[in-house]
């Protein structure tokens, strides 16, 4: 434990800037599948055998999830790149370094003598209206995994359930061996964790356990795809409705140190972590509405 600690701290930071840089890495690697994967459907939707109208309304719809994609990579791109300009602005003045030209050097030492990771994870709950937005935008990242999970398709299975819906085409007959059905937890239950997890980090800001509870609220993002979930209407409801009661307890605990205006105007008035996650959730949002309006692709 000595040793994590020694190397999950400045001056010798090297977990935390890992962790801190696989973020930016994994958003880049995520942003290009996405791309990849719309610019392949787009290109084989010359070749399916459904009607033209079909055809026309694909087309739409990727290139309207392409823009979509793009925008949300910008706006990620640009509060982190924020981010990480503010935090080398104050260690390069702590340095008598401001002004001057940095080397690669110098880079090193400015990510190993920071607490990059970690100072990005308080800024996200130093105040109730930041710990409220944050909240909600890991709770539309839950819910957004639950319904990949849940829907379960591979890029090209829309297609697919298209052209065998396609009055042009006939279905070939299929047949299916029935497999064993292993037994799965309620969705309700790692629901409950995660809302619990996420309502406690602005308590436990200043304690030992707060970035090991930070990591654990992360990991908790991939449980939906393990598999191991059940995903039943009446546990998708009850997982909506015990989010939404957690939400409000986040909201009442502020009651009498915050008002309803300073947490809607969180998002705005918060530092670049936080608008790093609620332009993201507000995008996610609009992303939902559309996919309610159009489908998939």
């Amino acid at each position: 434990m000595d040793t994590l600690a020694r190397y999950a701290n400045p001056p010798f930071n090297y977990l935390g800037t890992t962790l801190f840089l696989s973020y930016i890495l994994l958003a880049f690697y995520f942003t290009f599948t996405i791309s990849l994967s719309l610019y392949g459907q787009y290109k084989r939707l010359s070749g399916l055998k459904v009607a033209e109208d079909v055809k026309n309304a694909r087309r739409r719809h990727i290139k309207i999830y392409a823009f979509l994609a793009s925008i949300g990579f910008a706006l990620l791109s640009y509060n982190m790149l924020s981010f990480l300009i503010q935090s080398l602005t104050t260690w390069a003045r702590t340095q008598n370094l401001l002004g001057r030209r940095l080397s690669l050097l110098d880079l090193r030492f400015w990510m190993l003598e920071t607490n990059l990771f970690g100072t990005f994870a308080q800024e996200l709950v130093q105040k109730r209206p930041s710990a409220f937005w944050t909240q909600a935008a890991l709770l539309a990242t839950w819910f957004w995994n639950v319904w990949m999970a849940f829907k379960g398709l591979s890029p090209d299975a829309h297609l697919k359930e298209t052209q065998e819906k396609s009055p042009t085409t006939k279905a070939a007959p299929k047949t299916e061996t029935p497999q064993p059905q292993a037994k799965k937890t309620s969705l309700v239950i790692p629901t409950i964790l995660f809302n619990a997890a996420l309502l406690a980090l602005s308590s436990l800001r200043s304690h030992s356990i707060f970035m090991p509870l930070v990591l654990f609220t992360r990991l908790l993002l991939l449980v939906p795809h393990t598999g191991r979930l059940r995903f039943s209407q009446n546990d998708i409801l009850q997982s909506v409705s015990i989010s939404f009661g957690f939400l409000v307890a986040n909201l009442t605990m502020s009651r009498g140190t915050t008002t309803f205006r300073e947490v809607v105007a969180g998002l705005s008035n918060g530092g670049f972590a936080t608008k790093t996650l609620g332009y993201d959730a507000e995008l996610g949002l609009l992303i939902c509405a559309i996919l309610g309006w159009g489908g998939g692709v």
